[in-house]
């Protein structure tokens, strides 16, 4: 047995040790890991149970979660089925870091259901759906008419307290290809309610070597980090394992430098998500593209 004065004295040099070590995060001057999470679009077959598993045993922080049409949870069943995922994925002590969502403005059908619903779960950031230009009309006009349209998203989300996030795509008739109109339609507003998920793959595709540029000249405005990888051959565009594309790997460090707010959202499309006997490939993809990416952390 240990006696009274004896106890006192290791408990207090148990307190001392304690207070004197360095967390990782906050004292060690080391940069901590973002939170990485996967887009579940492969698994959208699954029953929310299987889901959770399945992203606790790749090893993946969270979801990114499609709440959209054909999505895992169509729009009109956010309250009734939202709570249900939540629940299983509490189990497995996962959570939904990002809503991928088909919401564009604040006429997006079940908009304000969604999104209380997800509020009300701790649900805050969603992915909002994206702009396409019409290349026969204006583009200057076309980006007038955007601007109002976002004014009121950022009104309802003020309101809500939710974040809506737009992703950068690559493509001749997306909204945000360029990246200065998303800058343009993006700087009167504050980023706690629209903000963007920098897509590097996209960045990448449409522009190369300029991705400091746009990184730099966004970086205000940047909520999430989107990481995928594709690769130019013969003309053709093709999507592929990380580390096997032109993604620059010095943006991982940077990202880590500036230690901007995540999550990062790790994306799979160079498998067909349509098949679910992909299943298996899609979980051995997703472990071996995490483990790259948490190695370029």
């Amino acid at each position: 047995m240990i006696r009274r004065n004896d106890f006192l004295k290791i408990a207090g040099a148990s307190a001392v040790s304690t207070a004197l070590t360095p967390t990782f995060a906050a004292n060690s001057g080391e940069p901590s890991r973002k939170r990485i999470c996967i887009f579940t679009k492969p698994f959208q077959h699954m029953s929310y149970r299987e889901l959770a598993e399945t992203v606790a045993d790749i090893g993946a922080d969270g979801l990114e979660f499609p709440l959209r049409p054909k999505g895992h949870i169509e729009p009109q069943k956010a309250a009734d089925e939202l709570p249900k995922l939540v629940e299983a994925l509490d189990k497995c002590q996962l959570k939904v870091d990002i809503l991928a969502s088909g919401i564009q403005d604040i006429t997006s059908p079940h908009v304000e259901s969604i999104l209380k619903t997800a509020k009300s779960l701790g649900i805050t950031k969603y992915r909002m759906s994206y702009f396409r230009y019409d290349l026969k009309k204006s583009i200057p006009d076309q980006l007038n008419e955007i601007k109002p349209k976002l004014k009121d998203l950022v009104a309802m989300n003020k309101d809500l307290g939710v974040q809506a996030l737009y992703q950068n795509h690559s493509g001749s008739k997306y909204v945000g290809a360029p990246l200065w109109d998303v800058f343009q339609l993006f700087e009167p507003h504050d980023p706690k309610y629209l903000a963007l998920a920098f897509d590097i793959g996209h960045a990448t595709v449409e522009g190369g070597k300029s991705w400091p540029v746009q990184y730099q000249l966004l970086k205000p405005h940047i909520q999430a980090i989107y990481v995928k990888e594709a690769l130019w051959k013969n003309k053709t565009l093709s999507w592929t394992s990380l580390g096997e594309g032109q993604v620059d790997k010095r943006f991982f460090k940077t990202i880590q430098k500036d230690q901007l707010p995540g999550p990062l959202s790790l994306h799979v499309e160079y498998i067909s998500h349509k098949d679910p006997k992909n299943l298996p490939i899609f979980i051995q993809a997703f472990k071996k593209d995490l483990k790259t990416l948490k190695s370029w952390l």
